[in-house]
């Protein structure tokens, strides 16, 4: 019997969105909270430009929005433990310190 595949899981859900965002090797995206409304984002991390920016009603549209970007080999990047003096290899395990630190400094977003 053939199991039938199962879809991948979202990388933005309702236990994440806000603790994170999304990466790759040339775009960022996320989802903040602006005046009631969730805007969903995406950056390029190799000009530091908008590429687009939609406000939603509800968290969960905005990150799903974000969810169905097609051709993107996003990867989850916390934010929450890698900020501030909390930067370091013990707290920031993916991409994020590597591209943000600042030289000489512990800084990172």
């Amino acid at each position: 019997m053939n199991a039938s595949p199962t879809a991948p899981s979202p990388l933005l859900n309702a236990q994440n969105w806000n603790r994170g965002f999304l990466i790759d090797s040339e775009w960022m995206a996320g989802v903040s909270e602006e005046d009631s409304e969730w805007k969903a984002w995406v950056v390029s991390l190799l000009t530091g430009s908008l590429i687009a920016a939609t406000n939603y009603p509800t968290p969960e549209e905005a990150y799903q929005a974000l969810n169905r970007i097609p051709g993107r080999a996003w990867k989850f990047e916390a934010s929450k433990t890698c900020s501030g003096e909390k930067c370091g290899p013990e707290n920031c395990k993916g991409e994020g310190c590597k591209i943000y630190r600042a030289p000489d400094s512990k800084t990172c977003l």
